[in-house]
């Protein structure tokens, strides 16, 4: 199946209504009047399936509002920055269109603007470098929802899982880190492995949070650690532990087999 190809096209003009045309704009050539020799633009064009056309011009300085293909309101760009609805960071963007979440994964291309879109079956780029996160803005007022999106053969929606809040069936099985195994089995009881090789087992519940209640020795009282879901993906599951120590970094667990787990 034909994939979608990707360019990025200076700017040659801009016509009587001020937008930017590039070689790459089916409204033909630039306007004669004109008088700009070379604009900064620049617009990232998605040649997809069809020869349908989707030019996003880049403009740093605007706030660009995104949302899912079925038309739910995720969150926003501004500044060469991406943002959930909240104002919590969750990546970067690049002019050329380039989605990339705060892990330096690559998440997926702006589409018509509003969206961004991942090719299916396709060898994603290299991991970029994290970025030293922003300061978080203000968030715009969330707008209404929009009608759902067509989506183009063998694309996907890579804003699908961001922001929203797992089902405790969403949570159930084996995530992992290089620290660690984390096994949350349906019949309420986990394990939590160590590379060293120490392992903790109890009972855990989903309540907006994920509480992990250790087994107690003989003598001592139950305790229940707190992790805050902060982002959930469907592969991705990042924790923070709710206490009051300082300089508690996030915890990014991945999904893995329930059979490489052991049981």
């Amino acid at each position: 199946m034909q994939q979608a190809l990707e360019s990025v096209e200076r700017c040659h003009g801009r016509s009587e209504t001020g937008r930017c045309r590039s070689l790459g704009d089916p409204s033909g050539v630039p306007d004669k009047k004109c008088k700009a020799l070379r604009c900064p633009g620049v617009r990232a064009i998605m040649i997809l399936p069809g020869n349908r056309i989707a030019g996003v011009p880049i403009v740093d300085s605007l706030v660009r509002l995104l949302f899912r293909r079925s038309g739910g309101y995720v969150g926003f760009l501004a500044d060469g920055w991406f943002f959930d609805m909240n104002g919590r960071y969750l990546g970067w963007y690049e002019p050329s269109g380039r989605v990339w979440k705060r892990d330096g994964t690559f998440l997926g291309h702006l589409f018509e603007e509003h969206y961004v879109l991942r090719p299916l079956n396709f060898s994603p780029p290299v991991r970029q470098t994290p970025k030293v996160p922003p300061v978080a803005p203000e968030p715009p007022p969330a707008p209404h929802n929009r009608p759902p999106l067509w989506l183009p053969p063998a694309w996907t929606d890579a804003l699908d899982s961001v922001g929203r809040r797992p089902e405790w069936s969403d949570l159930v099985g084996a995530w992992e880190n290089s620290e660690g195994r984390l096994l949350l089995r349906a019949d309420e009881r986990f394990v939590w492995s160590v590379r060293e090789g120490e392992r903790q087992s109890g009972r855990w519940a989903y309540r907006g949070n994920i509480l992990l209640t250790p087994d107690a020795e003989e003598g001592q009282d139950e305790s229940t650690i707190v992790y805050q879901i902060i982002e959930f993906e469907t592969d991705i599951l990042t924790l923070r532990w709710m206490t009051t120590l300082d300089h508690i970094l996030p915890l990014t667990l991945h999904r893995v087999a329930y059979a490489a787990a052991g049981r």
